[in-house]
């Protein structure tokens, strides 16, 4: 056994073999009391990476290896489950335990790696393991106790070791509790992103997750927004949330952070509508945050790449968020100095006075028609005005702030914004 764990300190490549050769091993001493001989050396190896509290690679690859082997062997337990006495204790049962009193040691190197094993354990643990209801709760109070402890990555390690521990039908789970008050009020960042990270997010927990777009931290707004793009839904989040988060996300003073809300809205938001921005304006409040609205196109329009709209698609049926789409469509393309794009998506003088003439009539809401390129001036001039617009040729007058017509040709003309 002791080859076997030297080679796995010096390399994470010979992992494979040397659990193959633990599990044969294992196999011959299938006694699994704490008091047996294979147990006792087996914990014997693990804790001599207990009492290393530097992020030693060593140490890293040899947890690990302890990590991968407990794990094996409880798949390889739950496999004859059926078959093992009731006054058996598993390895799995026993190896926990040994975790679950050495994360109460006085040593801060002991209650760091006791709490980093149990993390990776849990999460490397099939559906299928079995862990006694007692080892449970007692496992759950320690770690419980462990996010109360001084050292902030002890702290970090039990709420990754809680994450598989949480109740998902009542907020009132002392996890979920543990978490929010770790998610609000801890003093460290890391312990902040570790919660953010492992919560689950429903309608309880959603505000208190969504507060931390407004944390002090860089890293940990990021956090949020990765989370977000990953773990939530867009249509599960109220449009004021929709809102603020596009708000406060895309106008953060730190480009990481606003990197992340533009790959939440491009990555997550855009694919979980089948990629139709008009879709995702939709989700929005359009018609009283038009700024968010503003932001949201035009962050989809950088990011995502290539667009070539069809006219008559957003001409047709034509709703706020169509308008507003359209308008920043024209605009990227003539930002972008693209001519073929902004010709092909530029509204032609009968279109601008058809929709003049439905937006008068009241066909199309004012709001509608003010979002419509080279039509936003519509409700700024007074009716008789307006309606001479519907019946010669319709431009944005320079007296208004709108620059004149750019005339291609006598019979094709088209607006400049």
């Amino acid at each position: 056994m002791e080859a076997l764990f030297d080679k796995a300190q010096r390399n994470a490549a010979t992992h494979a073999k040397a659990l193959d050769a633990m599990l044969v091993l294992y196999s011959k001493h299938a006694e699994v009391e704490e008091d047996m001989p294979f147990f006792g050396q087996f914990i014997d190896m693990f804790n001599r990476a207990l009492i290393v509290f530097k992020r030693e690679p060593a140490v890293e690859r040899t947890i690990d290896f302890c990590v991968q082997f407990v794990a094996r062997v409880a798949d390889s337990e739950a496999e004859t489950a059926e078959d093992q006495a009731s006054s058996e204790i598993s390895f799995l049962n026993a190896f926990l335990k040994h975790l679950i009193a050495a994360s109460k040691a006085k040593d801060k190197a002991v209650r760091f790696r006791s709490c980093q094993a149990v993390c990776k354990l849990l999460n490397a643990l099939s559906e299928d393991a079995e862990i006694d209801d007692e080892i449970w709760d007692d496992l759950q109070r320690s770690m419980l106790t462990r996010t109360q402890d001084k050292i902030p990555v002890v702290r970090v390690h039990a709420i990754g070791a809680l994450g598989r521990l949480q109740d998902q039908n009542t907020a009132e789970c002392p996890v979920v509790q543990a978490y929010i008050s770790l998610l609000t009020c801890d003093s460290s960042p890391d312990v902040r992103r570790a919660a953010l990270t492992q919560i689950l997010i429903d309608e309880y927990t959603v505000d208190f997750v969504l507060s931390r777009a407004r944390d002090r931290k860089d890293a940990v707004r990021k956090c949020l927004y990765e989370t977000l793009t990953v773990k939530v839904d867009v249509a599960s989040l109220q449009i004021e949330q929709r809102n603020m988060l596009v708000r406060t996300g895309l106008t953060d003073r730190a480009p990481e952070v606003v990197k992340a809300c533009s790959n939440m809205i491009c990555r997550g938001w855009y694919e979980s509508c089948n990629k139709d921005a008009v879709e995702v304006l939709d989700l929005m409040d359009v018609e009283t945050a038009v700024k968010d609205s503003d932001m949201l196109a035009q962050a989809l329009l950088k990011t995502v790449g290539q667009w070539h709209e069809k006219l008559q698609d957003l001409a047709t049926s034509l709703t706020p968020a169509r308008a507003l789409w359209w308008k920043n469509l024209v605009g990227h393309f003539r930002r972008e100095k693209n001519e073929d794009e902004f010709e092909y998506s530029a509204p032609s003088p009968a279109l601008v006075a058809k929709l003049l003439k439905q937006g008068l009539s009241g066909v199309v809401c004012p709001h509608t028609l003010t979002q419509i390129p080279f039509l936003s001036f519509v409700c700024l001039v007074p009716y008789p005005l307006a309606l001479y617009f519907t019946h010669t040729v319709p431009f944005a007058p320079t007296f208004l702030g709108f620059p004149p017509p750019r005339f291609h040709s006598s019979h094709n003309m088209r607006m400049i914004l």
